[in-house]
């Protein structure tokens, strides 16, 4: 296994347009053909295997057996666990596991998730109550915001969180994690990057929500080049 990415990493560009920001993280872009198992794709798992570390989970395993707890919402799968993440994540911390790494590899869409809890034989009274339990971030490809604020409170500092996708946000300085590297996997014409970012809590959540709040009540800095 590879060692993860250090602070020797690429340095973002914010210092140049006057913004308030120390963070180093490694960034890259691959091509590879796209498919619906993520961490079948060859970078993708690559990217996987750098940060893995024990104690694992992977909140929507489907069939694969990287992490050390595995979970998914079909009881067709091999996952360990069939619930609902918000129901694991809480679960989880019940039981007192505090997992150093976390992959979250969601449903990037309202249709694929509509269509992954109708795979795993939700009934349409219950999809309906969970949707109405996620508002309007159901239409919004899901902020995932309530399961993240659970997976973040069983985490401590240098945990680490894996996050798949068409975005980058992640679980974010308000939850207390910094950016350690993104990867860009790009699958060809019509097809959308899989986004692929590692953070590492460097804060616990309310220091960081405390933090932000007051960075955004600081005066703008001057930014002309």
């Amino acid at each position: 296994m590879t060692t993860a990415p250090t602070d020797s990493a690429i340095k973002t560009d914010s210092d140049a347009v006057g913004i308030r920001s120390s963070a180093l993280f490694a960034i890259s872009r691959v091509w590879c053909m796209p498919s619906p198992l993520t961490f079948s794709v060859k970078p993708i798992r690559a990217f996987v295997e750098r940060w893995l570390r024990p104690v694992s989970v992977d909140c929507f395993a489907r069939d694969c057996q990287l992490a050390d707890i595995t979970n998914d919402l079909n009881p067709a799968t091999k996952a360990m666990h069939h619930m609902d993440v918000l129901d694991f994540a809480e679960w989880l911390g019940r039981e007192g596991i505090r997992p150093a790494c976390i992959l979250f590899d969601p449903p990037y869409s309202p249709r694929q998730a509509a269509d992954c809890y109708e795979a795993a034989g939700v009934d349409p009274k219950t999809l309906d109550a969970v949707k109405r339990r996620k508002g309007n971030a159901w239409q919004r490809t899901k902020n995932w915001k309530e399961e993240r604020d659970a997976l973040a409170r069983i985490q401590g500092p240098g945990d680490v969180v894996l996050s798949f996708g068409w975005d980058s946000c992640g679980m974010g300085k308000k939850r207390g994690y910094e950016l350690a590297e993104v990867l860009l996997v790009c699958h060809g014409a019509c097809h959308n990057d899989t986004i692929c970012i590692a953070e590492r809590r460097v804060a616990d959540m309310a220091n960081a929500q405390g933090e932000a709040r007051a960075d955004n009540a600081a005066p703008p800095q001057d930014q002309t080049l």
